[in-house]
């Protein structure tokens, strides 16, 4: 019998490009109102402005010369190349949780793959929602798709030439797409300036004059690079890509116009950067113990802090709480030009958690549903419990930002059976076990033995036989290895108004070593 593959549909791909105008000046802390220019390293003319410097008269691709005499309070910084590669990757971080194929177009754009997505996200302009709503308001965002990579360039990139910008243009049709290149003027087609000097001679306006043109004089007159750049506009042969692979480590920075000379000062760049991160363990199913802080100075080399927590951390308002306390026990040895973020060591988010009351838990979770009972958040309440921080993570995590290692400690059982070294404290910040131990772990460890152990074994007096209860007594004869002998009868009394836990040696006396709850 000849079974039949089911039909399936094939997703065709549907490119969504994502332009960052400006993306280097835009990652600036710059103080409100400040001129500030981005200038070309190589002949030092303007490549980016703030709308301050706009104002008083400062334009893209003016000499500095120029610009000075009409801003003299204008600020000036050189653009770094290898910044704004950085710069891309940490959007296209970010864009990573909308799509597992991205593409890099430096310096300032991004192409998604979101033809296999929009199901999940409930079409396009469903999806191109979401990505307006997550996207931080300082950076500039236009948006264009096409089945044709190098189409939804162009319409992206236009958007974001034009004042006031025209709406997105957002359609899943090659013909539509299409349509809409051949209404763009030549000047916004983004050519080498030699092909558009060479274009306008021959009478072309618009994208629907240069696609009329046969391919064979355009190679003729103007060269193979036209003539290929056109078949992929057209969709006749793929763009080139340069595929985007998520980081194994998470590395940010902040950079100042002007120094910072307070701590206070480091707080505000530090959420973006923090935030970032909270995003990228989310996406990554992560957490972290330790944040590496980095702080570029002018003078004097740089100054690293790393900030260790008690317990794994990914919430970023635990995240920024923690690290606001720690910045508070430091001293700033100088004014900082450069803030740098960097985290290379993680473990894997557990799902579930222990809660230390989950009664109150429930409760807390049957009114967040009963208040929101339409909420079209995809984070219900109780998917969000199941990755929901017990206090005592938080409450050892805000300790120890407070204190000093050495003042916070942890129990931790050992493998020696005499009850006075079966535990012992070590700091949580050095512990390789973010785990606390619990009156559970004791008890399945020491069955019989009480909790309550009093420092030294206190000698007593023989107990009355009434007391004993019967079927309790454990024998110890052990400590050979460190001439630490002890040879000892436990035994479990009930005086009628506490229980007690006694012992008797090989001397036969008797001591009292601990108290029952």
């Amino acid at each position: 019998m000849d079974f039949q593959q089911p039909n399936r549909h094939k997703t065709h791909p549907l490119w969504l490009y994502l332009y960052f105008p400006d993306l280097f000046l835009h990652s600036l802390h710059v103080p409100e109102n400040q001129p500030l220019a981005v200038l070309n390293p190589a002949d030092h003319r303007v490549r980016q402005c703030t709308s301050a410097a706009i104002q008083a008269g400062v334009d893209i691709d003016m000499a500095l010369p120029t610009a000075l005499s009409l801003c003299p309070s204008l600020e000036t910084l050189l653009l770094e190349p290898l910044q704004e590669q950085k710069l891309l990757q940490q959007r296209a971080v970010w864009a990573y949780q909308f799509s597992a194929r991205i593409g890099l177009d430096t310096p300032h754009g991004l192409w998604l793959e979101v033809g296999t997505m929009l199901k999940l996200f409930g079409g396009l302009d469903a999806l191109v929602e979401q990505i307006r709503w997550r996207n931080h308001a300082h950076w500039p965002l236009f948006v264009a798709s096409s089945p044709i990579p190098l189409q939804a360039r162009l319409l992206a990139q236009y958007q974001g030439s034009i004042e006031p910008a025209p709406l997105a243009f957002l359609s899943a049709s090659q013909d539509q797409a299409t349509t809409a290149i051949k209404a763009l003027p030549l000047s916004h087609l983004l050519l080498p300036e030699p092909w558009q000097l060479a274009l306008q001679r021959m009478g072309v306006k618009t994208g629907a004059d240069l696609l009329r043109l046969p391919l064979s004089g355009l190679a003729t007159r103007l060269g193979s690079d036209l003539v290929d750049w056109l078949r992929r506009l057209s969709g006749q042969q793929p763009q080139d890509m340069v595929w985007f692979e998520l980081p194994t480590r998470f590395e940010q920075q902040a950079l100042f116009v002007q120094e910072v000379e307070h701590l206070n000062g480091l707080i505000f760049p530090l959420r973006p950067l923090l935030s970032a991160l909270a995003g990228f363990l989310q996406q990554r199913q992560l957490t972290l113990r330790t944040l590496n802080l980095t702080l570029v100075h002018r003078h004097q080399a740089d100054t690293h802090w790393s900030f260790s927590f008690a317990t794994f951390e990914h919430r970023f308002d635990e995240l920024l709480a923690l690290t606001r306390y720690r910045l508070e026990r430091q001293t700033l040895p100088e004014p900082v030009l450069e803030l740098r973020l960097l985290v290379d060591e993680f473990r894997p988010l557990q799902p579930s958690q222990t809660d230390s009351f989950p009664e109150l838990r429930r409760e807390q979770a049957n009114h967040s549903r009963q208040s929101t009972p339409n909420s079209d958040s995809p984070f219900t309440p109780s998917s969000a419990a199941r990755f929901e921080r017990s206090d005592n993570d938080t409450l050892l995590n805000r300790l120890l930002a407070r204190l000093e290692p050495e003042q916070l400690q942890r129990l931790k059982l050992t493998p020696d059976p005499r009850p006075e070294y079966a535990s012992d404290t070590e700091d949580i910040a050095l512990s390789l076990s973010a785990s606390l131990i619990s009156a559970t772990d004791i008890q399945r460890a020491w069955p019989n033995a009480p909790l309550w152990l009093l420092p030294a074994p206190s000698r007593c007096h023989t107990p009355d036989a009434t007391w004993l209860i019967p079927r309790m007594p454990m024998r110890k004869s052990t400590g050979w290895w460190d001439h630490r002998v002890i040879q000892r009868d436990y035994y479990r009394l009930d005086t009628g108004q506490q229980q007690l836990w006694v012992f008797r040696d090989a001397h036969n006396r008797w001591f009292l070593h601990g108290f029952y709850g």
